[in-house]
């Protein structure tokens, strides 16, 4: 391409450049003008979401707190039984200070609580002589319970003093034949409820339904609504989100701060306008980037245009040394590289023996090759070319060359003689120098790389098994902090400059004979040919002391960096160099955790190499023990209180793991590290396989129901409905043998999925055990929410039965309650006779622990007949 050509191509490019910045702003301004928009609409419906969210935490919290003052009423009540029984039925002779005693013990257990009475079937206030007459909004309340059995329209009832609500609910649980008990609350918590939950820009209020507009409690205090009871419909129509609280005649009604929407929008474009101007600024610069790269070019494609010029004169000439000899060796031509090869010119070499001017040598000989030879060899076997052979100059000095041998012909095809053509290997041999220089180094730094150095280390590591050295090597692994945030922050150029510097300064901090080299890209080694413990520390000490003194200058801004040892002293207890590296690694990883600059020398009885050693050492007995099958099934048997009962024998299935020397390994060993890693989906789904595969195996020999747990990763499987299916449907067990154990944590976890797959199981006719029951924050809201036909008490509130009263209360109300859900309790950790008859008296429906049985070995691969 002529240079007028390159100038008009030039010009072209800028001007559609050009255009394309024109373009580029005004669509990132449409843009962002539609984002401003829609991110205030955005911001809008989060909001909303937000206010959803708010709502549901209300409604979860406060019905948790009624429920917890229902439990707790209904404990005092049984408690206090015998006080409550002789004032119910002689209300009368009760008088203000019996009264007083059994109020100030009730309000030490319900703190927010004000008075109580009770009240008969009928809703007579049996204690009206000392708690006065009911409000009407009260006795209103008080007849709608009694003619319905239960409380359901909670309000507050206000006086002029004061505003309170009442819990209501029967003596004896399940039989309001018998009376109710009344306790008025004060009404703080659910104002401090709304506190809590109030987000910027949100107002919260407690609304009546029966009473449109009428405000119960408010979260605002600084408002226009502050000051009246009663909204207007034109404010209840600014409220964007309402939900209404069932079993009472509240609702929630929240809204955003009047001029929030025109703040957001303002906002969202006051952001869009800085973004545009920056993006533009941004495409300003790059658009003269790009015009000096183009100018660039031009500049450097007028000058390859000059340079082709000069190498079209020089593309005739030939790199190659070339002669042609005749019959009898004497030389007839000589190009002008062999004439520039020997420094000869052409009447000194014409007619000259071709061997008196050109000697050479074989690179693996010492003698002279004669010329006779090579040229009897080519003859003989055809050999065109030699590649190692070396040119003795006239000047004495020698060369590497490739020597290429030709016939050639007179008219009448006789050998008129032959053309040698010699090729200056020095710049090849150099290169090849080079190439074996640069695989052992670092291109970057100039260091030795990973691959010398894991050769070096691997041949110390034979020296120290054979016993051939008396040194005492070691390795220190050296990581830098955060390179990655240097590299994100200023750009690789500065990472590089950084790294060339880095190099430079752990050159002169270590001994000079010590190979330093760099692993990765910010990690590097030093392999100490011989120190003990203290010039290692030191050696150590010297790296931290000058990494410290050490700034980076990229400029104008000054960078510190920090990093980690990690040393080994290598000796013949190492099975490969990857074990030595690997030992390193884990010291520096276990520097990293202690903080900055910090050494940590790998020592085999170090407690917290030893506790991260071993997680590693259970992870790959785990992974083995998944891969190889070698996990065991073990069950334990679930027994009936109720001897009259002669239900189906229960089991749960319980998993082991047997190692390399057949030791068996209890789960404690090995289900946190499978937690902590991802195995216990694959752990669970291997337990059903092989569960159902077995029960079909067994057939009638085994008719037992088996209970199964399910862990919280495993519930959060999407696939995990459509594999228990194909189980079933697989191996024909009956659904109503198996029961599925999940804890309350998992099922929180993942309430959708856990509903999900409860559902779809209990269709079939599977059953669903609660485990670790009580240990959870919300134990007996749950309750109602999953379909639980089983709830196992955890051991921790039955182990102590015998000794501590309140594990025992607990045990009762848990039991009491899941009765009257139509739930059966079984109490786990029954180790002695003393606990099974004290759960017994309570009623507890099935019992499991070492007192009954202990578990036993149930099914392997290796032997899959029991």
């Amino acid at each position: 391409m002529t240079n007028d050509n390159l100038k008009q191509q030039k010009d072209s490019q800028l001007k559609a450049i050009y255009s394309l910045f024109i373009l580029a702003v005004m669509g990132f301004a449409i843009l962002l003008l539609l984002q401003a928009i829609s991110l205030s609409r955005t911001q809008i419906n989060y909001q909303n979401e937000l206010m959803n969210s708010v709502s549901q935490s209300i409604l979860k919290e406060l019905t948790q707190t009624m429920n917890t003052q229902r439990l707790k009423i209904a404990l005092f009540l049984s408690a206090n039984q015998k006080a409550f029984e002789r004032q119910a039925s002689n209300p009368k002779n009760v008088d203000e200070k019996g009264y007083i005693d059994l109020l100030h013990k009730m309000r030490n257990e319900l703190p927010s609580s004000r008075l109580y009475t009770i009240i008969s079937p009928s809703g007579i206030n049996l204690l009206e002589h000392i708690t006065g007459n009911f409000l009407p909004d009260c006795l209103e309340e008080v007849s709608e319970t009694t003619q319905l059995g239960q409380q359901q329209r909670l309000f507050l009832h206000r006086s002029k003093s004061s505003a309170h609500y009442d819990l209501i609910q029967p003596r004896h649980p399940g039989n309001p034949q018998k009376g109710y008990i009344f306790v008025a609350f004060n009404i703080d918590f659910i104002a401090n409820l709304l506190q809590k939950y109030q987000l910027p820009f949100q107002q919260l209020f407690l609304l009546r339904n029966d009473k449109t507009g009428f405000i119960e409690v408010s979260s605002e205090t600084t408002t226009e609504l502050v000051g009246t009871n009663i909204l207007d419909q034109q404010t209840l129509a600014d409220f964007e989100h309402s939900l209404s609280i069932p079993n009472t005649r509240w609702s929630f009604a929240i809204r955003l701060d009047p001029q929030t929407k025109s703040q957001l929008l303002n906002k969202a474009l006051w952001q869009s306008l800085i973004t545009w101007t920056i993006i533009t600024l941004l495409l300003f610069f790059v658009l003269l980037s790009i015009k000096r790269n183009l100018e660039s070019k031009y500049i450097s494609q007028l000058e390859l245009n000059e340079s082709r010029k000069k190498a079209e004169i020089l593309i005739n000439s030939v790199v190659e040394a070339v002669f042609s000899v005749d019959r009898n060796f004497k030389i007839t031509f000589a190009n002008s590289s062999a004439k520039a090869l020997l420094n000869m010119t052409t009447p000194e070499l014409l007619g000259k023996p071709f061997p008196s001017v050109c000697e050479l040598y074989n690179l693996q000989e010492t003698q002279i090759q004669s010329f006779n030879r090579l040229i009897e060899n080519f003859q003989d076997n055809q050999i065109p070319e030699y590649s190692n052979l070396t040119l003795k100059l006239p000047d004495l000095t020698h060369i590497p060359v490739a020597v290429k041998f030709a016939l050639i012909h007179d008219n009448e095809a006789q050998v008129k003689g032959f053309a040698i053509t010699i090729e200056d290997l020095s710049t090849a041999v150099e290169l090849s120098k080079r190439l074996v220089y640069q695989e052992s180094r670092d291109s970057l730094t100039g260091l030795f790389n990973r691959r010398h150095l894991e050769k070096t280390l691997s041949k110390i590591l034979e020296h120290s098994k054979q016993g051939l050295t008396n040194s005492r090597p070691a390795i220190i692994l050296i990581d830098l902090d955060k390179f990655q945030l240097l590299n994100t922050s200023f750009g690789f150029e500065a990472g590089d400059e950084f790294l060339k510097r880095f190099a430079i300064l752990l050159r002169k901090s270590i001994p000079g004979n010590d190979l330093l080299s760099r692993l990765s890209s910010d990690e590097f080694a030093v392999i100490i040919k011989n120190a003990g413990d203290q010039e290692l520390v030191s050696i150590c000490e010297n790296i931290k002391s000058a990494v410290r003194k050490f700034e980076f200058d990229w400029r104008g801004e000054n960078l510190n960096v920090s990093i980690c040892l990690g040393v080994v002293k290598i000796d013949a207890n190492f099975s490969d160099i990857n074990d030595v590296l690997s030992a390193a690694d884990h010291a520096c990883r276990l520097a990293k955790t202690k903080g900055t600059n910090i050494t940590q020398f790998y020592e085999t009885d170090d407690p917290e190499i030893q506790l991260r050693t071993q997680e590693v050492t259970k992870l790959t007995d785990l992974k083995k023990a998944l891969n190889q099958n070698n996990l065991l099934l073990y069950r334990q048997a679930i027994v009936g209180i109720d001897t009259n009962n002669k239900s189906q024998q229960k089991y749960e299935i319980l998993v082991r793991i047997k190692d390399q020397n057949d030791n068996i390994i209890l789960p404690s060993n090995f289900i946190p590290v499978a937690e902590k890693y991802g195995f216990m989906a694959k752990i669970d789904f291997w337990v059903l396989a092989h569960t159902f595969e077995y029960l079909a195996a067994q057939g009638e020999r085994d008719s037992a129901l088996y209970n199964i747990n399910l862990s919280s990763k495993t519930l959060s499987e999407k696939r995990l409905i459509a594999f228990v299916e194909s189980l079933f449907s697989q191996f024909s067990i009956a659904p109503s043998r198996i029961n599925f154990e999940i804890t309350e944590t998992s099922a929180i976890s993942y309430l959708e999925n856990a509903l999900d797959f409860m559902y779809a199981m209990k269709s079939k006719g599977c059953t669903f055990s609660l485990d670790d029951f009580g240990t959870g924050l919300a134990s007996f809201d749950y309750l109602k929410k999953l379909p639980i036909d089983f709830v196992k008490i955890d051991g921790v509130f039955v182990k102590d039965l015998a000794s501590n009263r309140n594990d025992r209360v607990f045990v009762e109300a848990i039991h009491n309650i899941s009765a009257q859900l139509k739930i059966k309790t079984v109490a786990e950790y029954v180790e002695t006779e003393e606990i099974f008859n004290i759960i017994k008296d309570i009623g507890i429906d099935y019992a499991q622990g070492y007192h009954l049985q202990e578990p036993e070995y149930w099914y392997s691969i290796s032997n899959n007949n029991g």
